[in-house]
Parts: C-alpha cells; sequence; structure tokens
C-alpha cells in the first residue's frame, strides 16, 4: 500500500461530520433554469479558504464525498467549483477551452515569478509562444538530446558512488541539481555547475512563498517593505540574474538550434520585431523552474515507491540488468526495452502527480453536469483525486505499474499532464529524461528510505515530500 498520502478516506465520520457542519446553499442566484452547484454553507467570513489553505487535499476530497463530482465552494468574495470526474475535466480542458483561461489566482501569483511566459501566458499571446516553441520539443529533436540526459544521470550516479560512505542523504536535492542541469543544457544551451546551489535556493524559497500567498488575501502585495517580501525579491533577483546571463551569452555567442534558439530567431509576423530581453528572459525562468521542480519530484517519489515495494524494485533492476549488462554502453535504442521501468514511471505520476491540482478561471457562464458554472468564478481540477477513483481505477491505493499494461478507462482519468490544447509542451521530454534518469542511476546503486523517515506529500505550487526523502545509497555490484 502506499503510505503518505493517505489512499481517497471512506470513513463514514469523516462524511457525517462534514454534512452536519454544512448545508447545501446556493451563494448567489443562478439564472432561471439552471442549478447551482451543491457545497458548504461555512459559518466563517472567509468560506472554505482556511481549511484548504490548512490542508489542501484532505478539504477538497471531503467536498466531494460529500457533495459529488461538482461542488460550490466560497473563498472570501470569489466562488469556485471543484470538477472531479473525468467528463468535467474535459468540458475544462478540451471540449471547452476557450471558455477557461489562466487568469486565475495561483497563475497570477505564479506570474510574480514566471512574468508572462508558456505557463502563465493566455490567449493570442500563449499561441504565438506555442508554435515558436513547439518545434523545439518535437520528438525527434527530443530523441537527440538522449546523449546529454544520459550523460548527466552518469554523473549524478557517480556521485551517488562516490559520497555513499558520508551515509543518508536527501535525494530531493540530487534530483533537483541534475534535472536542472538537463533542462538547461537541452533547452538553454547553458551549463549550469556554478549556480547550481543559487537556482536550487531560489526556486525552492519562491515555490513555497508563492504557494502561500494563493492562501492568503494579502498575497499580492510583494511590494511592502515586509522582511519576507524583500527575501522573496532577492531570490527573485538571484533567478533574474542567471536567466539575463544565459540571455547575454546567447545573444552574443554562435546560434544554437534549442528552445531558446528559436526564441531568440522568432520574428513577429506584422512587426518584425524580435523577443525583447523581458519576454525571453519570462520563458527562460519558466523552462527553468517548470522544467526540472516536476521531473525531479517525479524521480524522487518514484525512488521512494521502489524502496517501499522491493518486488517493484527486484523487477526493475532485472530488467535494467538484462537490457544494460555491466559495461555495457546505454544507447538510445535501449529506451523501448525498458518497459516496466516506464510503467513504474506511470505508475508513480498517478499517485503522485507532480502537478496536484489545475486552476482556470471561467470567462463565460457554463454548464458541467448539470449546474450553472458562472463567468467570473474558478474551477479546480483535482488530479491527484481523479487518479485516486476507485470507479476508474481497480484498487486505487495500491502501487501496481501493471495496471498499465491497458490504458485508463478514461482519456481524461490520467491526466499528469493536464490535457487539450494546453498539454504541456515538455511531456515527451520529461518522460524520456525520467526514464533515462531512473535507469541509469538504479543501474549503478540501491536507495533505501531512511528507517523512521517521515513522508507526507506537501501540496505545493508541485506535489513535494514535505520532509524530503532522506535515503541509504548502496552501490550495486
Amino acid at each position: 500500500m502506499v503510505a503518505p498520502m493517505e489512499p481517497l478516506r471512506t470513513q463514514a465520520i469523516d462524511v457525517l461530520t462534514e454534512m452536519g457542519r454544512n448545508a447545501l446553499v446556493t451563494l448567489e442566484r443562478p439564472p432561471q433554469g439552471k442549478r447551482s452547484a451543491p457545497g458548504p454553507l461555512g459559518l466563517s467570513v472567509v468560506g472554505d479558504l482556511r481549511d484548504v489553505a490548512l490542508d489542501p487535499m484532505a478539504t477538497l476530497e471531503r467536498r466531494w464525498r460529500v457533495y459529488g463530482d461538482v461542488v460550490r465552494m466560497r473563498f472570501v468574495t470569489a466562488t469556485g467549483h471543484l470538477i472531479a470526474h473525468p467528463d468535467g475535466i474535459q468540458r475544462v480542458l478540451q471540449d471547452n477551452h476557450r471558455n477557461y483561461s489562466k487568469a486565475s489566482r495561483s497563475v497570477r501569483m505564479l506570474s510574480l515569478v514566471l512574468g508572462n511566459g508558456l505557463l502563465t501566458s493566455d490567449g493570442d499571446f500563449w499561441l504565438r509562444q506555442r508554435r515558436i516553441a513547439q518545434p523545439a520539443f518535437h520528438r525527434e529533436r527530443i530523441r537527440g538530446f538522449f546523449e546529454v540526459m544520459r550523460r548527466e544521470g552518469e554523473r549524478a550516479a557517480d556521485r551517488l558512488v562516490s559520497e555513499a560512505h558520508r551515509g543518508s542523504r536527501d535525494i530531493v536535492d540530487d534530483n533537483m541539481r541534475l534535472t536542472l542541469e538537463i533542462i538547461a543544457k537541452c533547452a538553454l544551451g547553458a551549463e549550469m555547475h556554478d549556480v547550481v546551489k543559487t537556482v536550487s535556493d531560489a526556486v525552492n524559497f519562491v515555490v513555497r512563498d508563492v504557494d502561500q500567498r494563493i492562501n492568503e488575501l494579502s498575497g499580492p502585495l510583494v511590494g511592502l517593505p515586509t522582511r519576507r517580501n524583500e527575501t522573496f525579491r532577492r531570490h527573485v533577483r538571484a533567478l533574474d540574474d542567471v536567466v539575463y546571463r544565459i540571455i547575454h551569452d546567447r545573444r552574443t555567442g554562435p546560434p544554437k538550434h534549442d528552445f531558446l534558439g528559436m526564441l531568440l530567431d522568432a520574428r513577429d509576423p506584422e512587426t518584425g520585431a524580435g523577443m525583447t530581453d523581458t519576454q525571453l528572459r519570462d520563458e527562460v525562468a519558466t523552462m527553468l523552474l517548470a522544467g526540472h521542480e516536476t521531473t525531479a519530484n517525479l524521480l524522487t517519489w518514484a525512488f521512494y515507491l521502489l524502496s517501499e515495494h522491493p518486488e517493484a524494485r527486484a523487477r526493475v533492476e532485472a530488467e535494467i540488468d538484462a537490457v544494460l549488462p555491466p559495461g555495457a554502453p546505454f544507447e538510445l535504442e535501449h529506451l523501448a526495452k525498458l518497459e516496466y521501468t516506464g510503467r513504474v514511471l506511470q505508475e508513480t505520476l498517478r499517485l503522485y502527480p507532480p502537478a496536484w491540482i489545475i486552476e482556470r478561471f471561467v470567462e463565460h457562464d457554463d454548464e458541467i453536469g448539470g449546474y450553472w458554472i458562472p463567468a467570473g468564478s474558478t474551477v479546480l481540477l483535482p488530479t491527484w483525486l481523479v487518479h485516486r477513483r476507485a470507479d476508474f481505477w481497480r484498487d486505487p491505493g495500491r502501487f501496481d505499474p501493471d495496471r498499465f499494461l491497458s490504458p485508463p478507462t478514461h482519456r481524461f482519468a490520467f491526466m499528469p499532464f493536464g490535457g487539450g490544447p494546453r498539454l504541456c509542451i515538455g511531456r515527451d521530454f520529461a518522460v524520456m529524461e525520467a526514464r533515462v534518469a531512473l535507469a541509469t542511476i538504479v543501474r549503478r546503486v540501491r536507495l533505501d528510505l531512511v528507517k523512521g523517515h517521515p513522508v507526507k506529500a506537501a501540496p505545493e505550487v508541485t506535489l513535494r515530500p514535505r520532509h524530503g526523502m532522506r535515503m541509504h545509497v548502496t552501490p550495486r555490484a
């Protein structure tokens, strides 16, 4: 069984307590002939904000169990809807995606760090940037990055082997360093060895701080002269220094055919103007943060699950040893033969999706599941909850990579990279990177969770282990 993030709870006491504290209400009068979704009354001024801030996963799960697949929620004066069924999620992300923009509170908070990059932009500007960037992530081009991924994976494995005698270590740091080096070289054509700590410290702080601001009424007020705000600005400046250095080096250096090179060559079809340093900064910052944070978390959870399930780890090791015998070079064609290893990563994405929730802003009135979804409200799509629904997944709390021998029963029952037109542009890159890294490291070392180390999923901007992941490293013969 999977321990740190409990399977969806069914205890009757949870449901009865929730129903006793709340009543079905309509916060706003719907148009004639329309129905408001059910939801809690909530006696406090802030509505659901406090409960969601304290324990978002448990709160959203409880609301779903009590009220169903479409739940009306209140956050002070704002209205939100939890959409927990794949049909409703498909409506938001694909069938009526133009009605659901990125103008949500969480995206506004992220833009404090990422500006107007691919992750936070919207409309025609986003579409233009996406079209520019798309060729850089073509499957054949991604296959060309294999050698960088393998080489950086080998370096990470070398560090683990050489430092194994020092005792346990937090492998979150190792995975962050590995994925940062890979994304910097593959997408930005830059070396990160000398600034790994600077970027990692900045990312760690701003991710946690932005998550806190999303749940605070004073979240946007970063300009106030407080110690916290100054620390926030200092880390953003540190990230900017790295990013602008990369941009300067590329503007003055030889051209390269990667993600950043395409952005540097891009021209506005009407004016012929290229992208400004500010526009480039936003895209590079997005790649550095989103392009390494999520894959590092995926690897961390995969190592944890393999440590907790020795039989699965034995199968992974046996497969890797058969495909990659000792001394044999790791070549691109070997990836397709690492089938079980790939399913382990899929199952990890199901149980611990880095993008654990998706938020969208409702531009115009809509209807989902028979309920009115008013313009100006927000919809919350809980990826992790849908991945653990018993009506779409057999024994959903169990770690079972072989469940992916068959496709999911609904195309939006498994959505670790989102879906629809805004499906993560880096999906294929991340999947290949994770498989290369996992195989390269498991080939060399065995990682075991330190006995007694607390493991709990922290639903921040991404799904991180709250207390890190301390593991013993044992070199494999």
